[in-house]
């Protein structure tokens, strides 16, 4: 018998847009499509936005968007011992957070444990997002 492992990222359509020299906000057009849900009663899966930002140090803004169970993900490199600070500022219920780390706090610096890409992702909380609201945000992404 054969074993199948699918991830969940084989479920999302990826658009990859490099943020180099993030200095104009005009180089940055996250792209969004639509999925349509497998199943009745099961909540539609988003499809992913993924932006790179990639230096030693930095600090990044950027504004986006999100509705329903869209969610953005930015990714980060950062090396061992760095800290890594997000800032989110929203008219909705966005939420930002280091996506695979259980003891990143938001409002804390974090210290980066290896050197390596990490992923930052902006959600809505699922009461929000199954009630598909829309919620605009603006993110500030440190790293010294």
């Amino acid at each position: 018998m054969k074993k199948i492992n699918l991830s969940l990222t084989t479920l999302f359509v990826t658009a990859t847009v490099v943020l180099a020299g993030c200095s104009d906000p005009k180089q940055i057009t996250p792209v969004k499509t639509e999925t349509p849900a497998v199943e009745k009663n099961i909540p539609q899966v988003a499809p992913k936005v993924e932006k790179s930002i990639q230096s030693e140090e930095f600090t990044h803004q950027v504004k986006g968007k999100i509705s329903g169970y869209d969610f953005d993900s930015y990714k980060v490199a950062g090396k061992k011992g760095q800290l890594l600070t997000l800032t989110l500022n929203t008219n909705g219920d966005a939420e930002a957070f280091l996506f695979g780390y259980d003891d990143y706090v938001y409002g804390q610096s974090y210290t980066l444990p290896e050197t390596k890409e990490y992923e930052v992702r902006i959600v809505q909380p699922r009461n929000s997002a199954r009630k598909g609201k829309t919620a605009d945000y603006d993110l500030t992404i440190q790293v010294k």
